[in-house]
Parts: structure tokens; sequence; C-alpha cells
């Protein structure tokens, strides 16, 4: 996994932690994963620039890194991964300031699934 994330990230981490398909590391300070990407692969442009358009509207969300050929996808073992950034710490509370500030956002982007509310929530 080191060789992988030097290779396409250019990040060498002391230690990382696999979870849930997932692997967990801390580089120069900042948090990651390398997240096991499970949705449709058309989706992939479309989330990147949603991910972008919010961080640039100073929306705190985690960001999504693109890997050294300007791809968020990286192919291991078969499988596909998004790197991520974890700028939202996982104990932050939601409040309605937060609430509001997302219903406000105003994006012509769909790419969410929304055809099974009930088991989403």
């Amino acid at each position: 996994m080191k060789d992988l994330l030097n290779y396409y990230y250019y990040m060498i981490p002391d230690k990382i932690q696999m979870h849930d398909n997932n692997y967990y590391f801390k580089f120069k300070n900042h948090e990651f994963v390398f997240y096991l990407y499970n949705c449709s692969i058309d989706d992939t442009l479309p989330l990147f620039n949603l991910n972008n358009y919010m961080l640039f509207n100073n929306y705190k969300i985690n960001r999504i890194i693109l890997n050294k050929d300007r791809n968020v996808l990286t192919k291991k073992d078969n499988k596909y991964y998004v790197l991520i950034e974890l700028i939202i710490n996982s104990h932050d509370k939601i409040n309605l300031k937060n609430i509001i500030e997302f219903n406000r956002l105003n994006v012509n982007i769909n790419v969410l699934n929304r055809t099974n509310w009930y088991f989403l929530w």
C-alpha cells in the first residue's frame, strides 16, 4: 500500500490502518482515507466537481484528491479507490447552521441516488 500511495500520490505515510476495506493514514499532519469506491464510475467526475464547488464556496467537507494521472479513481486489486483528505472531524456535531448552509447550496449536479431514502436514513 505504501508503494501505491507513493507512486500515485507522492505520499509515504509511516503507518496505515485498514478498517472496513478502507485505508487510513496520516501524512504531513493531515489525515487521509483511501476509500473503496462503490458508486458508478460515471458519477466520479460529477462528484469530484461537486466536491470542488463546495470547497470553493467554503463548505467544511472532506476533499477528494486526484492521483498523479489527474484521475479521481485509483485501481488496486481490481477495485477502485478514491483518496480523501479528512477535513471534518468525526466528532464534530452537525448543527442548524450547517443544515441551513447546505440548504443554500445551489448547484445543478444530479449524481446522488435518491431512490432509497428509507435505507439511507
